[in-house]
């Protein structure tokens, strides 16, 4: 055989072996790009800092996803900054059933573009599937009841899965939003008494608290959870985040501030939770301009139960002037546990008002003050 000859006889085979394996990958390829109910992490924009609350800078690091639905990041007690860990753990719910466009420009010009196609991929499972919103049955009333079906031994998948579901924002479900969130509270509450405890749940909560994409009354129970969950995490830099999103909380928007107090008084006693300090913080609350009424309210309360007499003019004046009552009730609660003598003058009138929840709770601090 000549030289030619032979160069053509290994041109053959080359091509031939190349055409095999083109068959063989094609099919593989085309699973992987059409696999149905994907969930992908969502990766930091250079821009995050106008939907995070902290505004942290993205991580070098991004996260990757076990095979066998065990828990996504190995836990350590080393030290591990807020912007990794929000970096990790801060999710989308938009991309399900996700197939990428071969256009590079078209895939920019999707509103929500992630500019990488490189992303970490969960599978919702058959189970979990309802809950989530997947099936083609998306009513409240299934999905709710699915939910409080689920034992305490759920397999890891599964609860990797009720992780990332409850990242869902509002405009990517069907049901109200009151609704999905009673969706996701009990979600919470299932994964809270697994047997197993599901050690990512406080960096999820962290992160959809800063994640201001989310609706504000979620990243309020995300608040009321991390004091629930507090006891329950194990890693020591996780608490400290806990703390600083507590401490964020306080100056917040809407109702956010009051679950931030209220967690903060049911942590009393434990480091960073002197009841000075805690006191304090609801004490500025009460006389700061712009806090809501529905926060001072609350704020007040706590004020009470610490007996913090800094509070007590504002309580009168709120006595003397407001007009909301849940707050005036709670002013005078706050009177009847630290007030002077002098103060029965000055509830004496409400005890006789004509409305009977003012009535009811200025005769219980009269009855409160003469005890003490």
């Amino acid at each position: 055989m000549n030289r030619n000859g032979s160069k053509q006889t290994w041109r053959k085979v080359y091509y031939l072996i190349a055409g095999m394996m083109i068959l063989i990958a094609a099919p593989l390829l085309i699973l992987g790009l059409t696999g149905k109910y994907r969930l992908l992490l969502k990766p930091r924009h250079a821009d995050a800092s106008k939907n995070s609350a902290a505004a942290p800078k993205p991580a070098p690091k991004t996260a990757t996803m076990s095979k066998n639905g065990s828990p996504l990041h190995k836990k350590s007690i080393h030290e591990e900054n807020i912007e990794s860990l929000l970096q990790r753990y801060t999710v989308d719910f938009y991309y399900l059933n996700v197939q990428y466009p071969t256009n590079p420009d078209e895939f920019m010009m999707d509103p929500r573009n992630f500019l990488t196609k490189k992303l970490p991929v969960v599978e919702i499972p058959d189970t979990i599937r309802l809950i989530a919103g997947l099936e083609e049955e998306k009513g409240y009333v299934p999905r709710l009841e699915a939910v409080n079906a689920l034992g305490c031994e759920l397999p890891a998948k599964e609860v990797t899965a009720l992780l990332y579901f409850l990242h869902k924002k509002i405009s990517d479900d069907s049901i109200e939003p009151l609704e999905l969130n009673a969706v996701k509270n009990n979600t919470v509450a299932v994964l809270m008494r697994q047997s197993r405890i599901p050690e990512e749940l406080a960096p999820h909560l962290i992160a959809m608290y800063y994640d201001k994409t989310l609706d504000n009354t979620w990243r309020d129970y995300c608040i009321q959870f991390m004091g629930q969950w507090y006891d329950k995490i194990h890693v020591p830099t996780e608490q400290e985040y806990v703390r600083q999103a507590l401490d964020a909380a306080l100056s917040d928007s809407e109702n956010i501030p009051a679950a931030s107090i209220i967690a903060m008084a049911g942590l009393v006693g434990r480091p960073g939770f002197s009841r000075e300090r805690v006191s304090a913080a609801a004490y500025k609350l009460c006389t700061d301009l712009r806090t809501i009424d529905t926060v001072k309210t609350a704020a007040l309360q706590i004020c009470a139960k610490f007996r913090n007499r800094d509070a007590l003019p504002v309580a009168r004046e709120i006595v003397r002037n407001s007009q909301n009552i849940p707050l005036k009730m709670s002013a005078v609660a706050a009177i009847g546990a630290f007030g002077e003598f002098a103060d029965r003058e000055l509830l004496g009138p409400l005890a006789k008002s004509g409305d009977i929840r003012i009535r009811t709770a200025a005769k219980a601090a009269i009855r409160k003050m003469k005890v003490n």
